[in-house]
């Protein structure tokens, strides 16, 4: 056979194997349950294999990166490195500043608390200043006006008297009489800026209850001065025919009057004394015209209009 015939032979037998199925080899149980562990084994014993290939791997990757990647690579672990760093002194700043504004908490708490014991301690001292100065105020006060009464000024009616009789010398008859009202300043300092007035009234009645005692007479006592424990006197003229229907029950004689003045003490409200009297009895053996003619007064107190200061109705008036 030339070599052209064996060409097409071989083609077909080619053609043939590779149509054809594989043959089916058998296999022992026993060779196959043996090579089952024999993989198992290899298997457990390719692990350390398996990481030695990742370095491995690591290795060609980092023998093939450029510098600038491995630039960026160490900044990025700086970066990380110092954000590990900063969260871990962040993280120990915060459970000091933690621990601290606790302690301050508690320590504002302390304070405040301190403060308000404190405050209501300062209170109650100045409460108690406060009372004891205000009880320092009215001792000074008391003492000062126990001190103005002791001291003071202090006018007072002292009493009634005859003074002189008017006489007429043509007839040689009494025409009037003169009373004296006499006032004395039983204080230890001086009364000043006295001013007074006195009057008298004949009533056929007794005088009402309420009565205004008014300012009949003319006369008045100009601002003046008196000593301590000195006296003065005022003048009232009552002609003789009052007395004498006096002396016989037929008329009731009042007299009155008042002085305001100021003591000698810096501060002190004006001072007034009001008196008055009635002339119950006027004993005489004859006629009150008869020059020697013996007599007895007898004067009393009235109900009402005899007081001092504010305890006067009319000091408000009187004082102006």
């Amino acid at each position: 056979m030339n070599q052209e015939d064996r060409e097409p032979q071989e083609q077909d037998a080619d053609s043939k194997s590779k149509s054809a199925p594989p043959p089916v080899l058998a296999a022992d149980t026993r060779e196959s349950e043996k090579h089952a562990r024999g993989s198992t084994g290899q298997c457990q014993k390719s692990a350390p294999l398996y990481q030695i290939a990742r370095w491995d791997r690591f290795k060609e990757w980092a023998s093939k990166i450029t510098i600038a990647e491995a630039g960026m690579l160490l900044l990025t672990l700086v970066i990380a490195g110092s954000s590990i760093i900063y969260t871990i002194y962040a993280h120990r700043q915060w459970k000091v500043m933690s621990g601290q504004l606790s302690e301050t908490q508690r320590a504002r708490h302390a304070a405040d608390k301190s403060f308000a014991e404190t405050l209501c301690q300062m209170q109650a001292q100045t409460t108690a200043q406060q009372q004891a100065a205000q009880s320092s105020r009215q001792a000074l006060r008391a003492n000062i006006d126990s001190l103005h009464q002791i001291q003071r000024a202090f006018m007072n009616y002292e009493g009634l008297s005859i003074g002189r009789r008017l006489v007429d010398r043509g007839t040689n008859r009494v025409t009037a009489w003169q009373f004296l009202i006499k006032w004395e300043n039983t204080g230890s300092t001086p009364a000043r800026a006295m001013v007074g007035r006195s009057s008298f009234q004949p009533t056929v009645s007794p005088l009402p209850r309420g009565f205004n005692f008014p300012d009949l007479g003319i006369v008045d006592e100009g601002p003046g001065v008196l000593a301590p424990k000195g006296t003065a006197t005022t003048t009232l003229t009552v002609p003789t025919g009052t007395l004498n229907a006096v002396k016989e029950g037929k008329l009731h004689l009042y007299m009155w009057g008042w002085t305001s003045y100021r003591d000698a003490f810096r501060g002190t409200p004006p001072r007034l004394t009001e008196y008055c009297i009635e002339v119950t009895q006027f004993i005489a053996s004859g006629d009150l015209s008869d020059p020697s003619i013996q007599y007895n007064l007898i004067p009393a107190t009235c109900a009402e209009h005899n007081c001092y200061d504010e305890d006067c109705p009319d000091y408000e008036s009187r004082i102006r």
